[in-house]
């Protein structure tokens, strides 16, 4: 104790948390490990009591066959000293017919085996079953009803035989014996719906070793690996649980892991109930816990003596207060007051501490205003740039037909014009000059593609049959005139007899299909696409072009952060929202493209009265 009283206030309460401490956590260490033994031994009686429990279930479910046998026996009103033929053929009939839905064979047999009748008619050919014929001589021996082990009948099926002395409630002359199919649901039911994890399986086994029913399917009519304690135990009518460790050695060479055994002798026939899983799953959560405990314990014993360092330095009352109230701030409470209590120093930090709390008060009150201010700014700023882009595409659009016009009507004329006075040129040459008329002739050819050139890029601009002909002609035209010479085929699907739409309408339709066609040449790598249009539903007019290209990301491509040269989507995407309707994509990589496109037929916004309304793509 010398050492201990020379050391600081500090360091002797320390040393004795800590001691505290060490002592608490092997007291609780010791009590959680008796726990956890108590824990796993609980576990294993459990298991037991379930196979006992389902044991009793196979018990209740035989003894109510055969007793179902014995009320027909007795319903039969046999004679007590000699077989009555008709008789024994009736309740033979009518006990088959009453269970032929599970596959049974019935027989009713004398003393010494012989077949009074048998049912199906099948069974009466041959002589009886060797193991049937077994269950017989057992009745004669024993005088009560017997069920058999599994065996192998003549079919290939896996049978057991249940028999009953015949008549009952006096001397027997006979015996009656049915035959079950075990592939039916006899005992299938009591261990299919079972489920243990991933390792554990119920089975129905017979003394044999053969199971019998098992919730695992692939171990059905085989021969279990406990044959012999199998047989021991159902012969001693013993229960048991525990692990199983002698035939799952860490040397065997079957790979098979040591598991948890709880096994169940059924009273009624020479089976039993196995319930089996591995006991590393079995144990699972109690050596998690042991760990856990132990890593809990270590880890909480380091903590404690960080914190009882950290307390003997502190000032623990008051603190605390202000601790409380800084984490109520935290939290977002900036109403409730902070005390003011404690020395002099603490007071005058708690005072200081209050201040501050009602600044930021204050202060996040205003943020609050001016947040709402700017979202209420950024609503408006919106809105007046979306106007205005409407009618920048407007003015862009009105300008596109007058440059169309211009090079219709000027550029293209001054071209034909300037071929023809070619032509003149060459009609008044010599004949001698052959050079001046090759070059005449080129010089024709360059200015005939010019003039073709000139012509295609007004249609490109503004086609006049989109105002002379209407939506669907122009998008006939342009799909059979300019993307089937570039190597696109178009399937066109449009109702010829859709009502006529408003201007803007059919302008961003137009467009919003030429981009989308145009980006199926340039880069789906699909040479055939389909175009649909019609009025869907009334009042909306929705138009789908579909490829089965190559695809892309369509999120991605949408998003915010799209590549640049993917914003002919997005212009898609705001002339449709400009006419008040929708455009979505749907797309991924390599499963093709599809576009859809909805507007209403008369647009909802401001504006409408403009005459057209949305600009030419070509960016994709």
């Amino acid at each position: 104790m010398a050492p201990i009283s020379g050391a600081s206030l500090g360091t002797r309460i320390a040393i004795l948390v800590v001691v505290s401490l060490a002592v608490i956590f092997s007291l609780f260490g010791y009590i959680s490990l008796r726990s956890l033994q108590e824990s796993s031994d609980r576990e294993l009686r459990e298991r037991l009591m379930a196979a006992q429990l389902s044991a009793r279930h196979v018990d209740s479910f035989l003894s109510l066959h055969l007793d179902q046998l014995s009320s027909a026996v007795q319903s039969a009103h046999l004679p007590s000293t000699f077989p009555d033929p008709v008789a024994c053929r009736r309740l033979v009939e009518q006990l088959y017919g009453a269970r032929v839905e599970t596959s049974y064979s019935v027989f009713l047999a004398e003393m010494d085996g012989s077949i009074l009748w048998a049912e199906p008619e099948a069974a009466r050919v041959g002589p009886m079953e060797p193991q049937a014929l077994a269950v017989v001589r057992e009745i004669a021996g024993v005088g009560r009803p017997v069920v058999s082990n599994a065996f192998a009948g003549r079919n290939g099926r896996m049978l057991v035989a249940m028999g009953i002395p015949v008549p009952t409630g006096s001397k027997p002359w006979g015996e009656l014996v049915v035959l079950v199919d075990l592939s039916g649901p006899l005992l299938s039911g009591f261990v299919e719906p079972v489920s243990l994890g991933q390792t554990g399986y119920v089975e129905i086994v017979d003394s044999q070793g053969v199971v019998l029913a098992s919730s695992n399917r692939a171990l059905l009519f085989r021969k279990s690996d406990h044959t012999d304690q199998f047989a021991e135990m159902i012969a001693a009518n013993r229960p048991t649980v525990g692990g199983c460790h002698s035939c799952h050695e860490a040397g065997s060479s079957s790979g098979v892991e040591p598991d948890i055994l709880a096994f169940a002798p059924l009273s009624v026939a020479p089976w039993g109930v196995a319930i089996r899983q591995s006991e590393a799953e079995v144990l699972a959560p109690t050596r998690g816990l042991e760990r856990s405990l132990a890593l809990v314990s270590v880890l909480a014993l380091a903590a404690a003596v960080v914190l009882v360092w950290l307390a003997t330095r502190m000032v623990v009352g008051p603190v605390r207060g202000l601790t409380g109230a800084a984490r109520r701030i935290a939290a977002g409470d900036l109403e409730s007051p902070v005390a003011c209590s404690g020395p002099a120093e603490i007071g005058e930090l708690a005072r200081e501490f209050d201040g501050m709390r009602r600044e930021l008060h204050v202060c996040l009150h205003n943020m609050e205003k001016v947040k709402a201010s700017l979202e209420e700014r950024v609503e408006q700023r919106t809105r007046q740039l979306s106007a205005l882009l409407d009618k920048v595409i407007v003015a862009q659009e009105e300008e596109r037909r007058r440059v169309a016009r211009e090079l219709h009507d000027d550029t293209c004329q001054s071209l034909a014009a300037l071929s023809i006075r070619l032509e003149e040129v060459e009609e008044g040459l010599p004949p001698t000059a052959e050079e001046a008329r090759q070059q005449m002739a080129e010089l024709k050819s360059q200015i005939r593609a010019a003039l073709a050139g000139v012509r295609t890029i007004a249609l490109n601009l503004r086609p006049s049959i989109l105002d002379d002909l209407g939506l669907v002609m122009a998008l006939d035209w342009y799909a059979k005139e300019q993307l089937s010479r570039r190597g696109l085929e178009v399937r066109l699907d449009l109702d010829r007899d859709m009502p006529s739409l408003p201007q803007a309408v059919e302008t961003v339709l137009f467009r919003i299909g030429q981009e989308a066609l145009n980006n199926v040449l340039k880069h789906s790598g699909a040479r055939l696409a389909e175009l649909r249009l019609g009025v869907r539903e009334p009042g909306l007019v929705v138009m789908e072009v579909e490829d089965h290209g190559s695809g892309f990301d369509a999120e991605r491509m949408l998003g915010p952060d799209c590549p640049r040269h993917c914003l002919g989507l997005h212009s898609m995407r705001e002339r449709a929202a400009l006419c008040g309707g929708s455009l979505t994509v749907r797309s991924s990589p390599g499963r093709g493209t599809l576009i859809r496109v909805e507007l209403p037929l008369h647009r909802a916004r401001d504006g409408d009265v403009e005459k057209d309304h949305s600009a030419v793509g070509g960016r994709s």
